[in-house]
């Protein structure tokens, strides 16, 4: 620590609660006179900094000092809340709601990378052309796929440079059971997602046949 710095901290140590008011009374109205006597140009490159500076440390930060800054902003933000008057709780959520307000009218429709960001539950986003992707109903002139109007051209089967051998007939027992003809296999496909469900990580072997009927 350099030899001004420690004078500094020597200073600050010493101070009385109201040496300490003034003097951060002091910093406050050198700092807003600073940024009142700012140019639009200026003010962004400071903003820049800041950010950039903090950043910075915050990249440089153990998980333990990540902690310990969050845990010091919540406490901060929880001893000002208890400390605010009705007056001053009013402003600050009249505040909030402003800043919200204006991130949503910032954001316009069209732009849905952030529009979850500033979501708004009075904007009908069904309607709207870039949300509506429409009925799978374009057929693939190639292997007659059924596609999404605006889907990626050749995502199927490549326009043609993909082609796999048609599907064969089940063989039985399963052709049966998804014939719809008969009591099983109306059972089956009545619960065929809790078959599925049972043998889906399953591979299984057997060295007898036993028929029978099930449990409904």
């Amino acid at each position: 620590m350099s030899s001004a710095a420690t004078k500094s901290a020597l200073f600050r140590a010493s101070e009385t609660p109201q040496g300490s008011e003034v003097r951060l009374v002091y910093l406050r109205n050198i700092s807003a006179a600073s940024r009142a006597s700012e140019t639009p140009h200026e003010t962004d490159a400071r903003l820049a900094h800041q950010r950039n500076t903090a950043a910075a440390s915050r990249a440089s930060e153990s998980q333990n000092d990540t902690e310990a800054r969050l845990a010091y902003q919540r406490n901060l933000a929880a001893i000002s809340c208890a400390s605010e008057t009705p007056l001053e709780t009013e402003a600050r959520l009249a505040y909030q709601r402003n800043t919200v307000d204006a991130l949503r009218a910032s954001v316009t429709p069209a732009d849905l990378r952030l529009i979850a960001f500033a979501y708004n539950p009075f904007v009908n986003f069904h309607e709207r052309p870039n949300v509506l992707i429409g009925n799978m109903d374009e057929v693939c002139s190639y292997c007659a796929a059924t596609k999404w109007k605006d889907g990626t051209p050749g995502l199927c089967c490549s326009n043609g440079n993909v082609q796999l051998p048609p599907l064969l007939p089940p063989c039985e027992p399963l052709k049966s059971l998804m014939s719809g003809c008969t009591w099983d296999s109306k059972h089956f496909l009545q619960h065929i997602r809790q078959y599925n469900s049972c043998f889906q990580m399953t591979s299984f072997g057997a060295t007898k046949k036993i028929r029978g009927r099930g449990r409904s």
